[in-house]
């Protein structure tokens, strides 16, 4: 199976860092006779860089009256909130950024598996050949499944096999309740991706999304909250803003693919 190294850097700094990356799975051990030689296979490694963005969550004001007068803690609301804001903006970039002065999404790092024959349709055969199209070195974890929008799950929900079965699974009971199924992989929905089945779109996704890294400055998910006490104190309100640095990266394109119609 492949594997990757997952390079160690400070956290703390925005530098960029080297990520060597390796995909190994064309090659294999061999069987040798008594005496014989051994073959030379050498590991073949790329580097991808991956840098630091920043995100905001534009400014948050609130009143004098409402830190006064509030029961509950206004403070710790509007940093969940600002934390929350950026929680939206950087799933966006890290479905479909472009990987240019932006994180790359997984939309635009993942390889192309399977075209659909139809502009505006989708296939059972084709979703077969989609999850087919990827080694089956990246499919022995958990990590593996589709990802989509609501509105193509929607879609994919009413394909049915030859048997009049739909592949879409639902499940009602125990742990995996409520948990949405495509030929027995977990479905992750995505409202950032294409909603519509239309020439050129990428509208599903199947692979390890576990080969998506994403890059957090100054810890898991460091997010720094900024209080603007004097700013705006001539309207007597106080300005919050939270700031986070992070970037997004997929090391190997051939371990997702994507289905475009």
């Amino acid at each position: 199976c492949d594997n990757q190294i997952h390079a160690k850097a400070p956290a703390s700094t925005g530098s960029n860092i080297q990520m060597p990356c390796l995909d190994d799975t064309s090659n294999a051990g061999t069987l040798i006779a008594e005496n014989g030689s051994i073959s030379e296979a050498a590991l073949t490694f790329t580097n991808k860089t991956v840098g630091a963005y920043k995100f905001s969550s534009g400014q948050v004001l609130t009143s004098y009256e409402l830190m006064q007068d509030s029961l509950i803690d206004v403070e710790s609301l509007v940093a969940e909130q600002a934390g929350i804001r950026i929680g939206r903006i950087q799933e966006t970039y890290f479905s479909t950024g472009t990987g240019s002065a932006q994180p790359q999404g997984l939309v635009v790092g993942s390889a192309a598996g399977k075209t659909a024959t139809a502009t505006n349709a989708i296939t059972v055969d084709e979703i077969i050949d989609l999850v087919f199209s990827v080694d089956q070195a990246y499919k022995t974890t958990g990590n593996v499944g589709f990802m989509c929008h609501p509105s193509v799950l929607a879609a994919i929900a009413k394909l049915k096999d030859d048997n009049g079965s739909p592949i879409f699974a639902q499940n009602y009971a125990g742990a995996e309740a409520r948990v949405p199924t495509i030929m027995g992989y977990h479905v992750t929905l995505n409202s950032n991706m294409g909603s519509t089945l239309e020439a050129s779109a990428k509208v599903l996704l199947f692979g390890d999304f576990s080969k998506y890294v994403v890059r957090d400055v100054a810890g898991d998910g460091g997010i720094t909250i900024v209080r603007q006490s004097e700013t705006y104190a001539t309207s007597g309100q106080i300005g919050w803003v939270a700031i986070a640095r992070s970037s997004g990266l997929l090391l190997t394109a051939n371990a997702t693919t994507y289905n475009p119609v």
